[in-house]
Parts: C-alpha cells; sequence; structure tokens
C-alpha cells in the first residue's frame, strides 16, 4: 500500500487581502466540512489551556526566543502567546485531519503567523526573528500566497469591519501614521515575496485581485495543479470564525 503524501497547506497574504473571507468561500466548496475551529480557539483561551503548549514553544522555537532575550517583557509574552496559541489551534486542527483522512487548509498558519511575529519583533532583530522562525517550520510545508498591490491590501484593510490589526496599530509608536503604516505593509509585502521565504517554503502565488467566489476557484486551480490527486478535492478546510466574545 503506497505511503499517503503528508500535505501541509496554508493561506498568506498581508491584512486586508482576504484571507478569512476566501477561506470561507473555499469551504463552500469542501465536502464534510468542519467550522468549529474558531470555537475550540475560543475555548482554548478561555480555559487558559493555550498556556500548556508554551514550554514545547519555548524548545521549538528556541533560536527565536533567544534573539528576543533582550527584548521588552510584554514583548517576549505577547510572541510567546500567538505562537502557543497557534501552537494548540493546530494540534487539535491536525488530529482531527488525520482522522478524517483528509487535507487540513489553514487561514491563518506558519507563515501568517510569522508575519505576526515580525510585526511584534524590536525593529532591530526584526529580521533576524523572521529567518529563525522560517528555519523552525516543518517540511514539507506549502502556502498560497494570496498577492495583492500592498497600497489596494491596506485600503481594504481599513474598510473592512474589524478594521487594522492590533499588530499593525500598536507594535510601535507611530504606527497610526499612514505613511509609518504603508511602510509596515512594504516590509510585509517584500516578506511575502522575499528569497527567505521560498527557500524554506513551497509558494504558489495567486492574484488575489477578483472577488472570493472567483479567488476560491483561482486557489482550488492553483492547489489541483500543485497537488494532482483527486482525493484533494475532498478536502476539510477549517474557517476561523471569532466567537462573538473572543
Amino acid at each position: 500500500m503506497a505511503e499517503t503524501r503528508l500535505v501541509r497547506l496554508e493561506l498568506a497574504g498581508l491584512p486586508g487581502v482576504g484571507k478569512t473571507t476566501v477561506t470561507r468561500a473555499l469551504a463552500t466548496r469542501a465536502s464534510n466540512r468542519a467550522s468549529f475551529f474558531g470555537l475550540q480557539h475560543y475555548w482554548l483561551r478561555k480555559l487558559r489551556l493555550i498556556w500548556l503548549f508554551a514550554p514545547y514553544v519555548r524548545i521549538r522555537f528556541r533560536r527565536v526566543f533567544e534573539r528576543l532575550k533582550n527584548a521588552d517583557p510584554q514583548v517576549r509574552r505577547s510572541i510567546l502567546y500567538l505562537l502557543s496559541a497557534f501552537s494548540a489551534e493546530r494540534t487539535l486542527a491536525s488530529i482531527e485531519a488525520r482522522i478524517t483522512g483528509r487535507l487540513l487548509v489553514l487561514d491563518e498558519g506558519f507563515v501568517q503567523r510569522g508575519l505576526g511575529l515580525w510585526m511584534r519583533a524590536p525593529k532591530a532583530v526584526r529580521d533576524d526573528v523572521w529567518g529563525d522562525f522560517l528555519d523552525c517550520l516543518p517540511s514539507p510545508l506549502t502556502c498560497v500566497v494570496l498577492t495583492l498591490d500592498s497600497e489596494e491590501a491596506q485600503r481594504r484593510a481599513h474598510q473592512r469591519s474589524q478594521g487594522l490589526s492590533p499588530a499593525l496599530v500598536n507594535a510601535e509608536p507611530g504606527m497610526e501614521s499612514d505613511e509609518t503604516l504603508t511602510q509596515r505593509y512594504r516590509g510585509l509585502e517584500q516578506l511575502l515575496h522575499g528569497e527567505a521565504l521560498r527557500r524554506r517554503v513551497e509558494c504558489l502565488f495567486v492574484p488575489a485581485d477578483t472577488d472570493p467566489e472567483a479567488l476560491a476557484d483561482r486557489i482550488l486551480s492553483a492547489i489541483a495543479e500543485a497537488f494532482p490527486d483527486p482525493g484533494l478535492g475532498a478536502s476539510l478546510v477549517f474557517v476561523r470564525t471569532p466567537h462573538p466574545d473572543d
């Protein structure tokens, strides 16, 4: 019996590019879908179970935390929580995916969480932290990178109901400035198209300059071309829908 290839697939893109919206569109095309992933996240936070993953995170991302040893304690705690929350969510989702034998798609996976880490890290070590983080990623890993002009992504982010991500506007003094925010977007854009990411992760670049339904079709076409296994067409899509109290 042939061994099943382990596929780790995730979406990434600039804040406002429409990752969660298009993931919901993808979910409608998948059979046997599960949409309780956001509820898992809520209870993990409510019961403080996320911190159970902190020791694992400190070991797995040891180089990252060594790079941050002189950073503000609050910054280190924020990054520890970010990576612990992701590890907890991904562990539960992966168990579900293995039980069902279907593909797991994350709308916020390793790469997207790495962008959040980069935004939170002190400016002096930000790029080094990004490189150290990429070195800790599992292999193989495939990332569907939704591409969009940084100015258009910024405009969309301003218009969405939840507004700008706190990591974008609170990371350092002056982030409320449009000019500084634009610089931050350009920095994230360079990371997503940079050689460091392409060396470590298999990237499928998909233009996000269309409506969610058409974009979902583009993504499925890119996945089908990269993984010509017909079984992937019935994949599970986990949608991170925030709980009202989250």
